[in-house]
């Protein structure tokens, strides 16, 4: 395992990818809704209250995983109590499940509205969202990552193709006559993105069990590195994006740079891009992106159903028993999100209900609250700190639930 042990940049680049995800799309809405100036004061705060995040996990592993095996997300938050290991199972269940409604609903729309013209064929929702979760029932039914380890490189491709096609269209669009405001209208609903654009908490300590030499210092290093490099993307997609469409952000970036009658897509379609060929590489990316999202994210949803049920029934599974509910969980999560995606719910609802609900225990809550059991609640600057974290935490969930409730439109 030395050999797989990794230097603190390139773990940091590990931890990057990890929080590359469908927030991303929505940053310049997010800008929109919140305003260039609150949107990058939040985004500041939501990186810096992050970075404590990645910190307190780190910290605990290292502190927990001393002379034992290598810890998990689960093995540091048991350690809080007994029984949050079950509400834990429950919390990333209906948090994966809920990012794959996500994921597929974004896919689906993408397909109906932007691929599909392309070749002249029509398709109701119900044969696109059904022939998707077809072609990604084998993939999600795998227990090994490593066939999927291809999702990470396409990420930072995926990301980085945007970023730079934003900046072409920065540079090259004549920007609308409206001008750009400092505090949007409805600030509450431009937190969800910005959170989901920062959330990797799942994955953090995995990654960090890759980083050689492990100390606490080398913990602060490694996640402050990731949280910059990520703030630094996720500030240039959402401002770029915000600043060269203004008031025509108020769809997610690929429909609105792809579907032909958008403003944004009339705005290139002025240049030499009259067929919208690097809006379609774009979409393209992200929908190969966010299949693949969905399949790693489907294993820690089945994984959470089958400890829920090994509890219940105080049973340990055989492994054509565990084969076999593998395949009958991802069918039952398939349901779920193929009657969500057919109903058409909109992806931001789904994205504020997770960011005023699961988002914050898992992001915020759990990993401030396993620090502080790990060092029995020693006293230091850093722990002020983080039980600041805590109720940064429930500001967003109460912030972003009064937005939800009183301030959609």
């Amino acid at each position: 395992m030395k050999n797989d042990k990794l230097d603190i940049f390139r773990t940091s680049m590990f931890l990057v990818t990890a929080m590359f995800g469908v927030g991303i799309i929505s940053l310049p809405k997010a800008f929109l809704n919140g305003g260039y100036l609150l949107s990058f004061l939040f985004l500041g705060l939501i990186g810096y209250f992050t970075f404590i995040s990645f910190s307190c996990l780190a910290i605990s592993a290292h502190i927990l995983g001393e002379n034992k095996r290598e810890m998990t997300y689960f093995d540091v938050c048991k350690n809080i109590h007994p029984s949050i290991g079950i509400l834990l199972e429950f919390g990333v269940m209906f948090g994966a499940i809920m990012t794959c409604n996500i994921f597929l609903k974004y896919i689906t729309d993408w397909i109906i509205t932007i691929l599909l013209p392309v070749v002249n064929l029509h398709l109701s929702r119900y044969w696109v969202a059904a022939i998707i979760l077809l072609l990604l029932f084998v993939p999600s039914i795998q227990k090994d990552f490593k066939r999927l380890q291809f999702a990470g490189y396409l990420s930072i491709i995926s990301f980085i193709s945007l970023f730079f096609i934003l900046i072409y269209y920065f540079i090259a669009l004549e920007k609308p006559n409206i001008p750009i405001k400092p505090i949007g209208n409805n600030i509450a609903a431009g937190i969800g993105p910005l959170l989901f654009s920062f959330s990797a908490q799942m994955n953090a300590i995995n990654i960090f069990n890759r980083l050689k030499n492990p100390t606490i210092r080398r913990c602060f290093y490694f996640s402050g590195l990731a949280i910059i490099i990520s703030g630094i993307f996720n500030f240039g997609v959402g401002f770029l994006g915000y600043f060269t469409f203004r008031n025509y952000s108020n769809i997610d970036i690929i429909s609105l740079i792809c579907i032909a009658d958008s403003p944004g897509a009339k705005m290139i379609q002025e240049t030499w891009d009259k067929k919208l060929i690097l809006s379609k590489i774009a979409v393209f990316s992200f929908c190969i992106l966010l299949s693949s999202g969905y399949c790693i994210r489907m294993n820690p949803a089945r994984r959470s159903i089958m400890n829920l049920l090994s509890t219940i029934i105080k049973k340990e599974f055989t492994e054509k028993t565990e084969l076999q509910l593998r395949i009958l969980f991802t069918l039952l999560i398939f349901a779920i999100n193929y009657i969500v995606t057919v109903w058409n719910i909109e992806a931001d609802v789904l994205i504020s209900m997770s960011a005023c609900t699961l988002s914050p225990i898992i992001c915020f809550y759990l990993p401030s609250f396993a620090y502080l059991k790990a060092t029995n609640y020693k006293k230091s600057l850093f722990k002020n700190l983080v039980i600041l974290n805590i109720f940064c935490g429930i500001f967003i969930m109460i912030f972003v639930m009064y937005g939800l409730i009183f301030q959609r439109k």
